[in-house]
């Protein structure tokens, strides 16, 4: 990661796989920050936000593009600050995934 990266503010969401539902690879997250969703690749991502409190909601596509796994948390962000997001996807889709600050 650069210097810049370093200094900029907002968060970086991690979304994980549990390893026995590999299959969910072949779905795409929903990554949802104050109301604005994304839908992306698993993997690491970074969203620019202003400082503040922002409540952040992860979760996954799944059949017929039903929304499943969905857990949130509210973070605070300061001003220069990068706040690392871990998500967990549950083992069974219809539970919640695990959400936590790094």
């Amino acid at each position: 990661m650069t210097e810049s990266a370093l200094s900029q503010t907002g968060v970086e969401i991690t979304t994980k796989i549990f390893p026995l539902a590999f299959l969910l690879i072949f779905f795409k997250t929903n990554v949802t920050i104050d109301g604005t969703t994304s839908i992306v690749k698993w993997g690491t991502h970074f969203y620019g936000l202003e400082p503040g409190r922002h409540n952040i909601r992860v979760g996954f596509r799944y059949l017929l593009g039903k929304n499943m796994g969905e857990n949130e948390i509210d973070v605070d962000v300061a001003p220069g600050q990068t706040v690392k997001v871990l998500y967990r996807s549950p083992l069974v889709v219809f539970s919640p995934g695990v959400i936590s600050v790094n």
